[in-house]
Parts: C-alpha cells; structure tokens; sequence
C-alpha cells in the first residue's frame, strides 16, 4: 500500500491514468515502461506524480551540490489531481524540509511546464556541452531555445495544458543558471543511461498526434537522440 512518489524529468509512464476524460488522449506511452515493469509492480492507487525544480550536480563520489539554494521546488499531486490526505500530508512534509511545495490542481500543467523549459536547454546543451547559462547568453542558441521553447507550449496546448498558470518556484524561473549543466548533459558527460524517451521522443509523439509543427524541436531531439545512441546511452525503438 506504499505511495510511490516519481520524481522525474520529462513525460511519465502514468500519465494516461487519471486523466480528465475532456483532454486528449495521449500516444502510445509503452516505451516508457517496456514491459510494463512499472505498472506490474505499482498500482494505480500507489502512484504520485512530482516534479522538481532544483539545479544539481556530482561534486565528487558521493557529493552532491545544489546551485540554487533557497529557490528548489518540489510539486507532488495524484494522478487524477484529487486533493487527498496523503497528498496534504507530504506537501507539508516537503515543506518542513525546507523545500518550496506548492498547491496544485493540475499535475500535468507543473510537468509540461518544466517540461517546456528542458526541451530548448536539454538538448542544446547536451549537442554543444554548454552550461546552462552559456547557453542562454549566446545571441543565436538563446533564440533556438526560445523557439524550441514556444513549439513545447504549442504542444501542451494541443493536449489540453496552458502552463502558463503552473506553479512558480521562489524567485521566478531563471532562464540559465550559471555553471550549471542540465542533468541531460550530466549523463551524457558520465556515460549514464539519458532520458531521451521521456523528455524528447515522448514529447515528439505528442505533437505528431496533435498535428503539431515543431521544426526547430525536432531537430533538436533527433540530433540528441543519434548522439545519444552512438554512445550506447540510449536503445532506439528497432
């Protein structure tokens, strides 16, 4: 009967459950959970969703560092959106942390919305293995991000999102943390298995089924997807 709460980048494998039957429903999700590993071993009744706002690195085996003290963020919700006792309870467990654990009433929304923000970051990042901030100050990747940024909200939109009214983490959204990585390029760099599914391929089914145009996003997400796979880092659908 143990919650499980999944903290996690990108589109998860539960996202069809609970979903309000006036959205869209969503492509095939089966890549992200091959064999229904996940579904077999968590019920639907145990599943929390999350997302994170909070800027890490490996410092050192064993180390982690944290770049945005003060500003991380963690949004727990079920994934039908009720507002249920277990889930009051962890908000206030998060928050006694000293993490910042907003109210929301729609999961999905707080997804797509730091979803939106990785798609341009993630990949430009991880194709060039600049910083965050490096990134977002060069004149010309700064207006791909932003570009690959409006295709993600496009998309959103299709699916019935506008994550514009997402929860806001302290002192606003930072475009480029300075010296910071995104956690994409991080698994990159270490040889780590990447979540080219959940934040890149997935997104891509979503606005193919919507019909969505998104050049500059699909560039971005192939081109990270071949790397990743000549690196033996991510298994393409054969």
């Amino acid at each position: 009967d143990t919650p499980v709460v999944f903290v996690q980048n990108g589109i998860p494998f539960w996202y069809a459950q609970g979903l309000a039957p006036e959205r869209p429903r969503p492509p095939d999700l089966s890549r992200l959970d091959p064999a229904g590993v996940l579904a077999k071993a968590v019920s639907p009744e145990r599943i929390v969703g999350a997302v994170v706002f909070s800027a890490n690195h490996v410092a050192a085996p064993g180390v982690i560092e944290n770049s945005t003290p003060g500003r991380n963020m963690l949004t727990v919700g079920e994934p039908d959106d009720g507002q249920t006792p277990r889930i009051v309870a962890l908000r206030k467990l998060i928050a006694a942390s000293g993490l910042h654990s907003p109210e929301t009433t729609d999961i999905r929304q707080a997804i797509w919305a730091k979803l939106v923000l990785n798609l341009g970051s993630s990949t430009l990042c991880t194709l060039t293995g600049l910083t965050a901030g490096a990134m977002v100050s060069d004149p010309d990747l700064g207006r791909i991000r932003d570009r690959i940024s409006a295709e993600g909200i496009s998309i959103a939109r299709a699916h019935g999102i506008a994550v514009e009214g997402a929860p806001r983490r302290p002192g606003g959204q930072v475009p480029g943390i300075a010296g910071h990585k995104p956690s994409m390029l991080q698994d990159f760099e270490r040889g780590r298995p990447m979540e080219i599914e959940s934040q890149l391929m997935t997104p891509l089914a979503f606005a193919r089924a919507a019909q969505v145009e998104i050049p500059a996003f699909e560039l971005a997400a192939v081109l990270c997807a071949r790397r990743a796979a000549e690196r033996g880092l991510y298994a393409p659908p054969q």
